[in-house]
């Protein structure tokens, strides 16, 4: 899977048929992250990455929709706006993908440490990463 598919996949099964306020988009590495970056903006999305976690900062009142990030943050991430933004389960970020780039040990660790984080996801974010893309595509496939 490239990139390229990755965002394709969003745009296709995410942002056309679902209402997103806010998005966090996990990269493995930060040239991921800017290729990212670029082809969200070729499509009109308003992205920003996420280089370290500024306290200063409220990542749910930025401008940008989408917040893109490495991989080894999204627990620090997850730690401030649980921590220092009226919790986790009040956040503005309604869908997290992983890139389908990243092994999948380490996205069913991030998964599991969301959903764990968030009371088993009760606050209903759509949580993207390869195996529910595989599903997505079995789906149309069976529908067709």
């Amino acid at each position: 899977m490239s990139i390229k598919s990755f965002v394709q996949h969003i745009e296709d099964n995410i942002y056309q048929k679902e209402l997103i306020y806010r998005s966090i988009l996990v990269a493995r590495n930060s040239k991921e992250c800017y290729a990212l970056k670029m082809m969200l903006e070729k499509n009109d999305h308003s992205a920003m990455i996420v280089e370290y976690i500024d306290t200063d900062h409220n990542y749910n009142n930025i401008d940008n929709r989408i917040v893109i990030m490495c991989y080894d943050i999204f627990h620090k991430f997850i730690e401030h706006l649980d921590s220092c933004e009226e919790g986790i389960l009040n956040s503005s970020y309604n869908f997290i993908a992983f890139s389908y780039m990243m092994d999948a040990t380490t996205v069913d660790s991030l998964v599991d440490y969301y959903v764990s984080k968030t009371h088993n996801n009760a606050n209903n974010t759509i949580i993207l990463e390869k195996n529910y893309a595989d599903f997505l595509y079995l789906q149309r496939c069976t529908e067709a």
